[in-house]
């Protein structure tokens, strides 16, 4: 039955050369058919998936090297606030002080400048004029200060803003406890 197959006219030559293919590029290469026949079996072993293996396992190790250098960056940013912290521990006195000074030296030039104005006055003059819209009784808010007491929120201690909302409380005025 094969033989009929191998001897029909349309395994013939001809057939497949006819002369409107013969520019063609796809019959081009048609005279090297022992060439491609040679290629149709590799010559060397294939191990079927080693590129999808290599690129999953690069993807596992990149990934483990990001989880360390995220562990890395998160340990160190965990030291520095320790040490910050520290260092805001330790320095705190000293700048606790130089607000003292700060503090008492206004307290003297206000005294000075308080007996320069009322010189002739006498002192019970002095102090219903300096103690008339002067609160003796000031209420420090526990609002300006809450969200560091209870979260892991580090307060600097020379602040440079102010508490969310504090502002819209009792008119702007920020009280030291």
């Amino acid at each position: 039955m094969q033989h009929l197959f191998r001897n029909s006219p349309f395994n013939s030559p001809h057939f497949y050369r006819r002369t409107d293919q013969a520019h063609s590029p796809l019959h081009k290469a048609i005279f090297n058919m022992e060439e491609k026949r040679s290629q149709l079996f590799l010559d060397r072993r294939r191990i079927p998936g080693r590129k999808a293996k290599l690129l999953v396992a690069l993807g596992i190790l990149c990934q483990f090297w990001g989880m360390q250098q995220l562990t890395e960056v998160k340990n160190f940013q965990k030291n520095r606030d320790k040490e910050m912290q520290k260092l805001q521990r330790k320095s705190a006195p000293f700048l606790q002080a130089q607000n003292d000074l700060r503090f008492l030296a206004l307290e003297d030039k206000k005294d000075l400048l308080i007996q320069e104005l009322f010189d002739g006055k006498p002192q019970s003059y002095i102090d219903s004029i300096t103690e008339r819209y002067h609160q003796k009784d000031v209420w420090a808010p526990f609002r300006h200060r809450y969200q560091y007491m209870y979260n892991k929120t580090h307060r600097n201690v020379r602040p440079y803003s102010e508490a969310f909302m504090s502002r819209y409380i009792h008119g702007f005025d920020r009280y030291s406890i």
